[in-house]
C-alpha cells in the first residue's frame, strides 16, 4: 500500500510537473512510470506461470489443545521466486459444531519474515483448517496476482479442563460373562483376550503354554487370559437443543472433559456413551487416563448436530443386560440423573462454576 501511494504521489508530481513547466524531458519520465505496472504485470504473470507453493498445516504440539498455535508454511520455488514479495495467505478454520463453513481469513507477510503464519486455535473440537488462496506482488509492489490452492488439515483439538470434584461412588462389576470391554491392569480367566504372555512359573497350568512363543524362545511360555469387566454407571451424551456457535461447542467440550476426567480420578471404570443417526451407539468405557483421552479424541472427531437425544432408551435397547446407573449430559450444558436435572451451566461463567462445583453421585 505504501509504494502505491508513492507510486501515485509520483504520477502526479510528474503530471503538474509537465503541465506547468512545459517538461518535455518529463514526457519521458512519465511514459516510464506510467509503463511500470503493466510491465510488473507481465512480470508476474511469466514469474507465476514457472513458480510453485507449497503449503504445510502443521501442529505446534503432538497433541493440540485449545489455546495452543498451528502453523501453515509454505515454501516457493522456482526461478524467479527470490524476486516475488508480500506473500498473503487466506485460510479458513472450520469445526464440528454445525454444517457451516468457517469464515475465511487472511495475513499478509512482510517482506524477510519467515514462510509462516501461526494461528492461535480459539475452540477445541474437530478443526479442519484449508489454504484457499495466496497472492504475491513484484518487487515494484504495485500489482498483486492471486493463485487458487486447496491444502487442508483435519487436527483434532483438545478443550480446556477444569477440576470437577466427585462425591459418591459407583462399584466397578467384574464379572465372567461375554464382555467387550477387559481390564488393563488385572488378569482373569476369559481366553478371548489375551492379557499378557509371561515366562513359565511353576504351577502354571499346562494348557495355557504358549506353543508359538516356546518355539521361537526355546523357553516355557504360557498365555495370562483377560478379565471382563463392566461398570455400574454410564455418562450419556444426547442433544436437546442444537448447537449453533463455535462458543456454545466449546463450552460443552469443556464441561465434558471436565466432567469426565473428575471421573476418572474416582478410580472406579464407567461408560461414556452417545448415539449418532446414522451410525447408532458409541460406547467406551473408561477405567483411567488413556481409555479418557481416548474416548475425548473419538468423541470430538464426531459431528456434534449428528448425536441424537433419547439415549437412556437407546442405551436400554442396545445394551439390555448392562444395567447402569445414568447420568446424562446434553448439548444444552444440562446434567441430569434418575431423570430428573440436577443442574444447567451457562457458557459465559462455565469455567468460573465448574471451580467450586461438587459431582454428587
Amino acid at each position: 500500500m505504501r509504494r502505491r501511494i508513492l507510486y501515485i504521489a509520483m504520477v502526479l508530481a510528474l503530471l503538474y510537473l509537465n503541465a506547468m513547466y512545459n517538461w518535455d524531458e518529463g514526457k519521458w519520465f512519465l511514459a516510464v512510470v506510467l509503463a511500470a505496472p503493466l510491465v510488473e504485470f507481465l512480470f508476474l504473470i511469466f514469474a507465476a506461470w514457472n513458480t510453485r507453493a507449497d503449503f504445510f498445516i502443521r501442529p505446534g504440539k503432538e497433541v493440540v489443545t485449545k489455546g495452543d498455535e498451528v502453523f501453515l508454511e509454505w515454501k516457493m520455488s522456482g526461478p524467479f521466486s527470490k524476486y516475488l514479495e508480500g506473500i498473503k495467505v487466506q485460510w479458513r478454520e472450520s469445526v464440528s459444531f454445525g454444517r457451516k463453513k468457517g469464515k475465511k481469513k487472511s495475513m499478509k507477510v512482510p517482506a524477510g519474515r519467515a514462510n509462516s503464519i501461526s494461528v492461535k486455535v480459539i475452540w477445541s473440537g474437530h478443526l479442519k483448517m484449508e489454504v484457499l488462496k495466496y497472492s504475491f506482488t513484484g518487487p515494484v509492489g504495485l500489482i498483486r496476482i492471486r493463485k487458487k490452492t486447496n491444502v487442508q488439515e483435519k487436527i483434532v483439538v483438545l478443550p480446556k479442563q477444569m477440576p470437577v470434584q466427585v462425591e459418591g461412588g459407583f462399584q466397578k462389576t467384574e464379572t465372567l460373562l461375554d464382555s467387550s470391554e477387559y481390564s488393563k491392569v488385572k488378569p482373569g480367566d476369559d481366553p478371548a483376550e489375551i492379557f499378557d504372555v509371561r515366562p513359565y512359573r511353576y504351577g502354571d497350568k499346562i494348557s495355557r503354554i504358549h506353543w508359538k512363543i516356546t518355539a521361537r524362545e526355546d523357553e516355557l511360555y504360557v498365555k495370562e487370559f483377560s478379565l471382563p469387566i463392566s461398570a455400574s454407571m454410564a455418562l450419556l451424551i444426547e442433544k436437546d437443543e442444537e448447537i449453533k456457535t463455535g462458543e456454545r461447542a466449546d463450552a460443552f467440550y469443556t464441561l465434558l472433559a471436565s466432567v469426565v476426567l473428575g471421573l476418572v480420578e474416582r478410580g472406579e471404570p464407567f461408560f461414556v456413551a452417545w448415539n449418532l443417526q446414522e451410525k447408532g451407539m458409541n460406547r467406551f468405557l473408561v477405567s483411567d487416563e488413556e481409555s479418557c483421552y481416548t474416548m475425548l479424541f473419538a468423541f470430538l472427531d464426531e459431528e456434534l448436530f449428528s448425536i441424537t437425544n433419547d439415549a437412556e432408551r437407546i442405551w436400554k435397547e442396545t445394551y439390555p443386560g448392562d444395567d447402569c446407573r445414568f447420568l446424562v449430559l446434553t448439548e444444552g450444558l444440562h446434567i441430569k440423573a434418575g431423570g430428573e436435572e440436577r443442574i444447567k451451566f451457562d457458557q459465559n461463567n462455565l469455567e468460573e462454576k465448574l471451580e467450586g462445583w461438587v459431582l454428587e453421585l
